[in-house]
């Protein structure tokens, strides 16, 4: 069949770039999403730890005592961890979107990235960097960047 002058060629059609770069694929085991910038922590035992309001904590597990860094977070990711372990069930009880089982997350995400964590689907995703100014905007009236 020929091609009408209303049928546009799909041949030289070119997607749309997505503004979003999957990252990561786990286990979403608290609900919610969360637009933030990501800091690393390779070490879960570090004694120099300092509360990270409203970041993207991304770390090979969490540990008991950082449930003042839960709490204070705007999502978790981790390497391990599952549906019940205590990391988990703590996010879900303050309500902060965690992603587990994300396989080498501590590798593929650096501190500083801006990221978009979906705690129901178990994905992460890497943002350009104008999305950050873009959901800031969006989302003003709160004074945390969480879906």
């Amino acid at each position: 069949p020929s091609l009408t002058p209303t049928q546009p060629a799909m041949a030289n059609a070119t997607p749309d770039p997505s503004p979003e770069e999957l990252l990561i694929a786990g286990l979403g085991v608290a609900s919610g999403e969360a637009i933030a910038r990501a800091t690393v922590i390779l070490d879960p035992e570090d004694p120099l730890l300092a509360p990270m309001p409203g970041r993207v904590l991304v770390a090979p597990n969490i540990p008991i005592h950082w449930l003042p860094l839960i709490q204070q977070a705007a999502a978790i990711v981790t390497e391990q961890g599952g549906m019940t372990s205590h990391s988990a069930i703590i996010a879900r009880e303050v309500r902060v979107p965690a992603v587990m089982g994300a396989e080498a997350a501590t590798r593929q995400i650096q501190t500083g990235d801006l990221v978009r964590v979906d705690g129901t689907h178990g994905r992460v995703y890497r943002l350009p960097e104008t999305s950050f100014e873009d959901a800031f905007n969006h989302q003003s009236a709160s004074p945390t960047i969480a879906l």
